[in-house]
């Protein structure tokens, strides 16, 4: 029930991943930087997932990643960030089409 507690002990120790993300959810509002490399993490493995659910996924984190950055007054970092996974993804078309979708 503790979340600042259950985030000092993730941090120190580790945590399965569902949690680090309930965890960041709880936070983010309040300390958007910590949860960025959270929402981060995600967008890799739903990337690395190889389907269209899984794309679409990991579009809709990479939003929430946004406007998180934007929270943080970070958000000249998501060009970047968004450049480099499509240079990491480019050979995967779906998830590239939902990029340019949204002018990624």
């Amino acid at each position: 029930g503790d979340v600042e507690q259950a985030w000092a002990e993730a941090s120190g120790g580790g945590c399965r991943r569902d949690l680090w993300a309930e965890l960041a959810r709880l936070r983010e509002d309040e300390y958007p930087t910590d949860a960025i490399p959270i929402w981060q993490a995600e967008v890799d493995g739903q990337s690395a997932a190889m389907n269209n659910q899984s794309y679409a996924e990991a579009v809709a984190l990479m939003e929430r990643v946004g406007r998180l950055m934007k929270a943080a007054d970070r958000e000249p970092e998501f060009a970047p960030y968004v450049a480099g996974l499509r240079v990491s993804n480019k050979p995967k078309r779906n998830l590239m089409k939902l990029f340019a979708e949204r002018g990624w």
